[in-house]
């Protein structure tokens, strides 16, 4: 709708001031964090940038100098992923790919997802020939973002294009902006080297960070304590190989504080379990999952490489005895749980009955069941003897926390999962922080006294499966990695003053940053695959995409200076100062927008970044950062697969950009997560086309129902000045969100100049005596109408329940009090006697217990409420009442308003009763006869309507055609009366009520009408 882009290129482009300014008040600096250039962009990316650009535009119409830079993000793996996927399927299915047809793509082909790089490139429109020129990582650098641009143009973004640019190293700029930066960090200790745990994928043999994962974002490598439990001879029969060997079940347990109370260990009968030797020459059985995990934490002869001894199920090892670490008991006995998970952990169990509610069910079970025993080969002896052992004194549930809170929650079985999950939360949480020692303070004790005894290992895997872009199911490996040291006290420090100085616009959102900067420590920033700047000192290395992306706002402030091509010769000082003006001027960023799941890395690192480049300048950190919530569409989670998902491009061209915008600003404005409902953009668009075509009906919140309020008082014409003023404040208004069509309607207001030049409206002097006298006729006339229904319905008395219809009144009369009535000058003869006596007034208390006893005064207190008191008003009553006579005539469909004061000759008692600003209303019904005009022609829109003609008629005016032989034309808005001829004002009615006639009397000639008029318009 209305796209102008060209128009309004230049006209977003600013410059910091030639002179420096003494305050930055007057400029606003947003940014977005920049969009991966893997596809078009979508609606998730539009929700989040909106909040930039709405607030962009409205900080311009409030004067300041403002700037919202856009760039493109390509650095990182998954670009470079998909072009080898690419190059993978051509070579092994040829050009154009031929995919074997088995029943899993057939599936894929019915529910419109993709299992091949190449079905996903078609998904996006592409032709095949095109596709191949994707197996060229560089290819989508050059194919995207000017894609991206010409979508955001359309969308009415007001950027600055020549400040935009890509990463990656292609850009040599940007390029040696983050080799800067990475420079400064490493000098100032903030990256270090050396082996650390990281979530890796093993597909693309480097750490997977949270921009390299398609899930699992977010997710961190748990440390678990490896329990060794020693199998005892004889050894089970499937062991039998392993005869004299040192075979050890290895359990990963986060509690290994609890191991005094083991009385057993728990495997799976149907798990499938593998037997492998370790770089020591111990032989774990474990998972072959968990075991991969340990071949990349130092557990094997070489990384990613499993020396497996057997593979066997757990049932084939059930009643093998064990030497457990810690445990009172000389040797326990492995037993058989069924509700072992195969994702989580080694599928070796420890059992601490006295500890864990789901430890004791299951022993339980066991005792109590002969044949679940003897299914499995579990003998007496290995499960009789075994009861809980005290370890752990928790207060108000005593040192068998378990046992006490399986019987107070009345659980019988390991099957009551929902009480066993109540009873774990209450006794871990207890257990934990109030304990004996606190467990708190003597778990990290433990847990070295069982390292040192070599009877555990430390192990890692992922808190929860994180599969990578490359789709493989991620591990955690011991790397050799720079990182940056994020945790360290000092800069931890730092961040935390700066988010303590930084508006976060919700409490939620606080609360996340304060919580990942406590845990956040040690991220590594590099890898060896992919796209991007890579390591200035160690350049086998490349720097990850969320590591290059952290104080990158501040290029934005040169990019266009660098890219014009200012330095294609020697660097000249006046190039220098003016990019140190333009950097000074617009940093630090005023807002920084980006969707809540951003809070746990990319924010949370620039917030970290910007306090180690600019330590000592806290002028130069972020000044806010605000995080939304995710955006459904239709109520329901994006998705492509589900053919639930809206491109930028698929929504302007369904509901136009502004019905879009319009939407989008409707859609939610907090951090949980909004919704974009199709029906409402529809809705918007409509809306939108109709403020164009009527000018008068589509406002902005409020200012319909004011604007609506003046129409409807003014049934004589509005004032031209006022509507054009309205047009032009509500156009001002909705500029920010529907910038195109407020373009427009500015255009249509004769302006010259684009309206993002304009100013933001600005209200003159508040009356607030006309706001009174407004608000006292709106409630006025709605006491009116109240008064007119009671009245239509007669009145009911016991003897006749069922009054008869009364006529429609024609003649409404006001009765209007001067000033109070004589019980309210009472309250000032009481109140002035008081104050004669003492020159001050008594309290509240003994005023009430005066007036209590004026009878008078309570009645109209009940009558009128707060009104009764009033003495006089700050406007002219009558005035106002009269002024808007009109209104009140057609608000109340009668014919005449009649205006007194209570103080006429004419008025009643109880209409004096009356007091200022609640008028006394009087309905009558003048003799007349109807006239109906009716219009005879079929189809035309026109309808019938009935006048009262009476002997006392308004003035009417009625005008006849110049020539009644000329062709009849539909009369036009803006000239009513041409070719037409007034009737002279001389002329009247004649009204005979007796018989029921009307004559227009004009000079001596005298014509009948009838009841009934007929029209024509031909």
């Amino acid at each position: 709708m209305f796209s102008n882009a060209g128009k309004m290129k230049k006209i977003y482009e600013e410059d910091a001031p030639s002179t420096p300014k003494k305050s930055k008040d007057d400029k606003y600096f947003c940014t977005f964090p920049y969009p991966y250039m893997n596809g078009r962009l979508h609606l998730g990316h539009t929700f989040s940038l909106s909040k930039c650009e709405f607030a962009v535009r409205y900080h311009r119409l409030k004067g300041k100098k403002v700037l919202f830079p856009f760039g493109f993000h390509c650095t990182g793996m998954p670009i470079k992923a998909c072009a080898d996927k690419l190059k993978r399927e051509i070579e092994l299915y040829g050009f154009p790919p031929k995919f074997p047809e088995d029943e899993e793509s057939k599936a894929v082909a019915k529910t419109g997802s993709a299992k091949y790089q190449w079905q996903i490139m078609q998904s996006l429109g592409l032709e095949d020939e095109e596709i191949k020129k994707f197996a060229d990582s560089n290819y989508w650098l050059d194919y995207f973002p000017p894609l991206a641009v010409e979508d955001l143009n359309n969308f009415g973004i007001h950027t600055d294009w020549r400040r935009t640019f890509i990463t990656t190293d292609v850009n040599p700029f940007y390029d040696s902006f983050v080799r800067w930066q990475f420079i400064r960090l490493k000098e100032r200790n903030k990256i270090q080297f050396g082996k650390r745990y990281t979530i890796y994928s093993i597909r693309d043999g480097q750490p997977c960070m949270d921009h390299d994962r398609s899930s699992g974002e977010g997710v961190g490598a748990q440390e678990y304590t490896l329990i060794k439990m020693q199998v005892l001879a004889p050894y089970p029969s499937k062991l039998s190989s392993l005869k004299e060997k040192p075979v050890f079940l290895v359990a990963a347990t986060l509690r290994p504080e609890t191991m005094y109370g083991q009385t057993n260990c728990w495997l799976r009968p149907d798990m499938k379990y593998i037997a492998f030797k370790t770089i020591t020459g111990d032989i774990y059985i474990c998972t072959e999952r968990a075991a991969r995990n340990m071949s990349y934490q130092g557990f094997t002869e070489s990384d990613g490489q499993l020396n497996v001894i057997l593979e066997l199920l757990g049932e084939d090892i059930l009643g093998c005895a064990l030497k457990a670490p810690l445990t009172s008991y000389e040797k326990i006995y492995a037993l058989p749980m069924l509700t072992i998970k195969e994702d989580k952990g080694t599928g070796v169990v420890t059992s601490v009955p006295s500890d864990s509610p789901d430890d004791y069910a299951a022993l339980l079970d066991l005792k109590k069941k002969q044949p679940f025993r003897e299914k499995y080969g579990i003998k007496d002896e290995m499960v009789l003897p075994f009861d809980p052992v005290p370890i752990i004194e928790v207060p108000d549930i005593g040192n068998l926390a378990a046992v006490t809170a399986y019987e107070k929650f009345k659980i019988q079985s390991q099957n009551d999962k929902e009480k066993l999950a109540e009873a774990k939360d209450m006794v871990y949480l207890k257990g934990f922080y109030e304990g004996g020692k606190k467990i708190q303070d003597i778990k990290k004790i433990l847990q070295k006294s069982l390292l040192d005894k070599c009877e555990a290992v430390i192990y890692y895997e992922p808190e929860k499966t994180v599969v990578s872009r490359s789709g493989d199911e991620c591990v955690v490996a011991l790397c050799d990695q720079w990182y940056l040291e994020y945790g360290e006290e000092n800069w931890k420090k730092q961040a935390f003053r700066c988010l303590d100085n930084m508006n976060t616009y919700h409490d939620e959102v606080k609360k996340n940053f304060t919580g990942c900067l406590n845990w956040l420590h040690e991220y590594a920033c590099s890898r060896t695959y992919g796209l991007g700047t890579k390591l200035p000192w160690d350049e086998q290395w490349l720097i990850e995409s969320l590591s290059d992306s952290t104080i990158y706002m501040a290029y934005y402030t040169v990019a266009h200076l660098l890219q014009g091509n200012s330095f294609r010769c020697s660097i000249k000082k006046e190039s220098l100062d003016r990019m140190r003006r333009e950097f000074e001027f617009w940093y630090p960023i005023d807002l920084r927008t980006s969707g809540k799941d951003l809070v746990q890395n990319h924010l949370t690192f620039s917030i970290y970044n910007h306090c180690a480049i600019w330590p000592n300048d806290e002028d130069k950190w972020p000044k806010s950062m605000r995080a939304n919530g995710h955006l459904l569409l239709n109520s329901a989670k994006m998705s492509k697969s589900e053919g639930n998902f809206l491109t930028l491009s698929d929504a302007i061209k369904t509901f136009s950009a502004d019905g879009m915008r319009l939407c989008l600003a409707d859609a939610g404005d907090s951090v949980e997560d909004a919704n974009f409902v199709e029906t409402t953009a529809e809705a918007g668009i409509l809306r939108l086309f109709t403020f164009i075509e009527k000018l008068l009906e589509q406002d902005f919140f409020e200012m319909q129902a004011i604007r609506d309020k003046y129409r409807e008082l003014c049934l004589d014409g509005m004032h031209l000045d006022l509507i054009l003023r309205f047009i032009e404040v509500q156009a001002l208004i909705i500029s920010p969100i529907c910038p195109h069509v407020s373009e427009h309607v500015w255009e249509l207001l004769g302006n010259k100049s684009s309206i993002v030049k304009a100013s933001w409206p600005k209200a003159g002097p508040i009356d607030e005596i006309q706001i009174k006298a407004s608000e006292y006729l709106m409630e006025t006339a709605h006491s009116f109408r109240i008064h007119l229904k009671t009245y239509l319905q007669g009145i009911k008395t016991k003897s006749n329940p069922n009054p008869p219809p009364v006529q429609k009144p024609n003649v409404i009369s006001i009765w209007v009090a001067k000033s109070f009535p004589i019980w309210q000058s009472r309250i000032l003869t009481t109140l002035k006697n008081y104050f004669d006596k003492s020159e001050t007034l008594p309290d509240n208390k003994t005023l009430s217990s005066e007036f209590a006893k004026m009878e008078e005064l309570k009645k109209k207190v009940e009558k009128l409420g707060v009104k009764a008191l009033a003495l006089t008003l700050e406007f002219d009553e009558v005035e106002i009442l009269r002024n808007n006579s009109v209104y009140l005539a057609n608000t109340l469909d009668v014919d005449e308003v009649i205006i007194k004061y209570t103080d006429d000759e004419q008025a009643t008692e109880k209409m004096k009763e009356c007091c200022p600003g609640a008028p006394f209303v009087l309905f009558s019904t003048k003799p007349g006869i109807k006239i109906e005009f009716v219009n005879p022609l079929p189809h035309n829109g026109l309808f019938s309507t009935t006048i009262i003609i009476s002997d006392e008629p308004e003035s009417i005016q009625l005008w006849r055609f110049k020539d009644p032989l000329e062709e009849f034309k539909l009369p036009t808005f803006n000239e009513p009366t041409k070719n037409k001829v007034l009737i002279p004002m001389d002329s009247f009615f004649k009204v005979d009520f007796e018989n029921g006639r009307v004559e227009v009397v004009s000079g001596k000639s005298s014509a009948e009408i009838g009841t009934q008029v007929t029209y024509l318009v031909v």
